[in-house]
Order: C-alpha cells, then structure tokens, then sequence
C-alpha cells in the first residue's frame, strides 16, 4: 500500500536510510507483531516497533506491579498489557494500532513463550552472564528456532532486559526488511558486545 503523505513525513528520517527507502517503509507498515510469552521486557520492544510502524498487539496477561515504566505505570497493574499499552502506543505512534488488513504477523516475547506462527519471531530472554536473542525469518525452519530457543533461559532483568529488547526489536524489523535471513542466535555480552553463536541445524535442515 503507497504511503500517504502524513507517513512519509512522519517516517522521512528512516526512509532516507538505504536499508529502509520508501519500499522498505511499506514492508514495516505491513507487518505486525503479536507480543508473546512474559517479561517486563516487552514494553521496550513494542516502543521501538511502533516508532518504526510496525503494528504491534499483545495477548491477555496480567500487568504486574513490578512492570511500570515508559508506557505503562503502577496504574495498569492487573490489567492486560494489550489494555495497558494501547494509549501510550497510541500517543507514540497510531499507525501501530491500525488494524489494516493483510498484515503480516509475526510475533516477539520474552521466553517463557509459544511460538506458533509462520511469520518473523523473535524472542530473547538470559543467555550466559547476559542476555541472548534468537530470531526466526518467515517461513525459516521451526525446528532450527526451537533449538535457538533452547538457548534462551526466563530472567533477564536490569539493563540488559532494556538492551536485549532493544536489540529484538531491531532483529525483527530486520527480518520485515530482508535484511537478516535464516534462524541465528545472539549473545549479549555484559560489556556491551553482540557476538553470533551457531544454531544446531535439525536433522531435516544437516
């Protein structure tokens, strides 16, 4: 779907990147991605996704009282995060919100999460003395994702909760873009470093 006027002004910094360009900008406008699986960490995910105009929905669980931060506050506590999240993605960006048909959905949660789609995922979680993410292209084996995800352990909090959400949101909108293909896996480093680790094929992909 060509861009309308107000979106071309509103994404102009991005559609200036050679990466993106004004077909990449539609690629983002018609994917969505569905927030699965637990963690506080999926508030900074959805941000970055609806600022670069990927739609983004969440699924019924609860809002703890732990999880208030830059889109959600103690206010939302118990609600569902999709409920919680609306009015600041909203305020943020509503073409995030827009439910256009023929999207694309793909899907982006902190583990523990169920996967199920046929779309791009991306998932993150701790891995080491860090963080990890795995991602999954549309189509990509599921079997090959389920052994990155194998990888990934519930917990990752502090910084490197807001770094490995930050770091998912990228991964995903470079799955929409074509520019990361396949099932891979990142290490997120305590200093500061993203350093690719080998995903184990399954016996159909060897």
């Amino acid at each position: 779907m060509p861009l309308r006027e107000d979106q071309i002004l509103r994404y102009s910094r991005q559609i200036l990147l050679k990466e993106v360009g004004g077909v990449g900008q539609e690629r983002l406008l018609g994917h969505c991605f569905v927030l699965v699986g637990a963690g506080a960490a999926q508030e900074t995910a959805a941000a970055y996704l609806a600022a670069s105009g990927c739609g983004v929905e969440a699924g019924p669980r609860r809002v703890p009282a732990t999880e208030a931060g830059f889109l959600l506050s103690p206010a939302d506590t118990d609600a569902s995060l999709g409920d919680a999240l609306e009015p600041g993605v909203r305020a943020l960006n509503p073409d995030a919100l827009d439910d256009a048909p023929g999207r694309v959905r793909g899907e982006l949660g902190e583990v523990p999460a169920r996967f199920s789609g046929e779309g791009p995922r991306v998932a993150l979680g701790r891995l080491c003395e860090g963080g990890g993410v795995a991602f999954a292209a549309a189509g990509a084996c599921g079997a090959c994702f389920g052994n990155a995800l194998r990888h990934l352990e519930p917990g990752l909090d502090g910084p490197g909760s807001v770094v490995g959400a930050s770091v998912a949101a990228l991964m995903a909108q470079r799955l929409v873009l074509g520019l990361t293909r396949g099932v891979g896996l990142l290490v997120l480093e305590p200093e500061g470093g993203l350093v690719p680790r080998e995903v184990p094929k399954c016996g159909t992909c060897q």
